[in-house]
């Protein structure tokens, strides 16, 4: 678990992705889109989850209950990299363009991107 002060990974158009493979981040790095200070947390995120970890999550610390909604809810509020492979909710939601992200400003409402 990073807890950072970025929502997680973004794509290039600036949206949350909330579940990659590492053959995906592989690809965000050859093209461009992880860079700057995601690369050093992003590496030790893929290279916990090549040596075993099931899963590695990076979500923003700076939302309030981000571990118990990661951990706890299907949409989760960061993004998880896996080895191999995601679970199949988070993947549906980002191939449908749906993603929950509870406001900052502690309200605890949720805006769908």
């Amino acid at each position: 678990m990073l807890l950072t002060n970025t929502a997680g990974v973004l794509d290039k158009s600036g949206r949350l992705l909330t579940g990659l493979t590492a053959a995906q981040v592989d690809a965000l790095f050859a093209d461009g889109t992880i860079s700057g200070g995601m690369l050093p947390k992003i590496s030790s995120a893929l290279d916990a989850a090549r040596a075993g970890v099931k899963a590695v999550h990076i979500i923003d610390g700076r939302v309030d209950h981000c571990l118990l909604l990661e951990l706890l809810t299907d949409q989760g509020v960061g993004t998880m990299i896996s080895c191999n492979r995601v679970g199949r909710t988070r993947l549906a939601r980002q191939a449908a363009g749906v993603a929950f992200r509870p406001h900052l400003c502690g309200c605890r409402a949720a805006c769908r991107t």
